[in-house]
Order: structure tokens, then C-alpha cells, then sequence
């Protein structure tokens, strides 16, 4: 028998996990988004990196016009897209940045798969409605799957 303060903070728990993946998911909802309104632009790479880990990423520095003004936009550290993002220093890539601002351009290749975000916002519910039930006091649907099972003595 779990005690209420172990009951009320594992719950607790679930929902910073849901706050979390619910943060990323519209994180990439409207990276996405911005990608398919925002003008686009095209931009000269001025360097490249790649960042070491398991799940490395493609950075650079760009350059691009401002659409309002025509003045040049410097962006320092975009992300492109994972490190298998063919690019090299001095070549052109789509960028799309702010309308009329020089921040935060994002590239098309660092876009995220439609079902990866519908399931990034399923679990951020599951973590929410667990987290919620587990607070609440309310057994959760799915713990009688998870429970250790008991077999008779001889």
C-alpha cells in the first residue's frame, strides 16, 4: 500500500513529464508551422559544425537579405537538422526566417514528422491523465498489467 505523500508526489511526477512532452511537442507543432507560412529566404552558410552524441545535430552560421529592408541578417548557431545534413561553407539553403526580423530563422531540414509530434502530444495526455488519476487516488486502468503477479506457496 503506497503512503499518500508517495502517491501524491509520483503523481506529481507524471505531470512534469506531460508539462515537459507537452512543451516539446508544441515546440515542434510550431516550428513546423512557421515553416510552412513564413516567407523563405535564401541564405549563404558561413560555417558548419556538427555537435558529438548520440543524437547529433548540424549547426551554422548564416547570412541571408532581409525581406522588409534588403539590409543583410546574420544568424549565429541555427540548427539544420540532424548531422547527416549535407552542407558546406558557402553553399545556399532555405531558410525561413521572422517576416521583417533577422531572428530565430529555422531551415526546412530541421523539420519534425507529423506522427512524431501527434505522438509526442498522446503521451504528454497519458503522462497528464496518469499523473492526474495517480494524485486523485483513482487506480489507473492499465496498473493491474504492471502489478507483480502471486503464485500460490507448496
Amino acid at each position: 500500500m503506497d503512503s499518500p505523500l508517495k502517491r501524491i508526489f509520483s503523481g506529481f511526477m507524471g505531470v512534469v513529464v506531460g508539462c515537459f512532452l507537452l512543451w516539446q511537442a508544441i515546440d515542434a507543432a510550431h516550428r513546423n508551422y512557421r515553416l510552412e507560412v513564413n516567407p523563405h529566404a535564401r541564405a549563404r552558410v558561413e560555417s558548419t559544425w556538427t555537435s558529438s552524441g548520440r543524437h547529433s545535430s548540424r549547426y551554422a552560421d548564416l547570412s541571408f537579405a532581409n525581406a522588409n529592408g534588403g539590409s543583410l541578417c546574420h544568424a549565429k548557431g541555427v540548427t539544420l537538422g540532424p548531422s547527416s545534413v549535407a552542407t558546406h561553407v558557402g553553399a545556399w539553403i532555405d531558410v525561413a526566417p521572422i517576416p521583417g526580423a533577422c531572428d530565430a530563422p529555422d531551415a526546412p531540414t530541421n523539420r519534425t514528422a507529423k506522427w512524431l509530434v501527434a505522438l509526442q502530444f498522446v503521451v504528454a495526455f497519458l503522462a497528464f491523465a496518469g499523473g492526474g488519476m495517480k494524485m486523485a487516488g483513482a487506480p489507473l486502468p492499465f496498473a493491474r498489467f504492471s502489478a507483480p503477479r502471486r503464485f500460490a506457496r507448496l
